[in-house]
């Protein structure tokens, strides 16, 4: 119960000071979608794939939708997976034309799952996850971006971390 409280509380803060924002920036708010790659450490490593999607509330402020699939590590011997669901607030300072610096926070979902000689079990956590990047345009509408996640779950009585490391694209709508 707990964890649907914080997902509520927080859901209702962001949109609360978002549509706040947004009203100042309600002309044309600046939109985004996004895919990166990268190597993921700590509990769970291997590679994985994001794809996601932002939305400005202001020129500064962000809200971001990410979907992460972490692929089952090479040579592990067992079948094993995990998926998030994120809702991120995302900063974006300039530091100079076409170069953006953002830092991002917000809630996750992840539901990790094993297979081993026929044998299968899977399990989803609520966490929080922090990070930074950077952002380069390449044109008005495309660009490049690489950046850094530290992620924390909450399973029932113990913590997982997920430290990942990423390199992608986007494409502003």
């Amino acid at each position: 119960m707990k964890k649907i409280s914080l997902i509520l509380l927080s859901v209702m803060l962001l949109t609360t000071f978002g549509f706040s924002a947004a009203k100042k920036y309600a002309e044309k708010p600046e939109m985004q979608v996004f895919g990166d790659v990268g190597l993921a450490v700590s509990d769970f490593e291997g590679l994985f794939i994001d794809a996601g999607f932002q939305y400005g509330f202001t020129p500064k402020l962000f809200a971001e939708f990410l979907f992460e699939y972490y692929f089952s590590p090479a040579g592990s011997g067992m079948d094993s997976s995990a998926w998030g669901l994120n809702l991120n607030g995302v900063y974006k300072h300039g530091l100079s034309d076409g170069l953006n610096l953002f830092g991002k926070a917000g809630i996750c979902l992840i539901h990790t799952s094993v297979t081993y000689m026929g044998f299968s079990a899977g399990n989803s956590d609520i966490g929080f996850n922090a990070g930074g990047g950077l952002e380069y345009a390449l044109n008005e509408t495309m660009g490049l971006r690489g950046g850094a996640t530290f992620k924390i779950s909450f399973a029932e009585g113990e913590t997982g971390t997920f430290f990942k490391l990423y390199a992608g694209f986007y494409y502003g709508l």
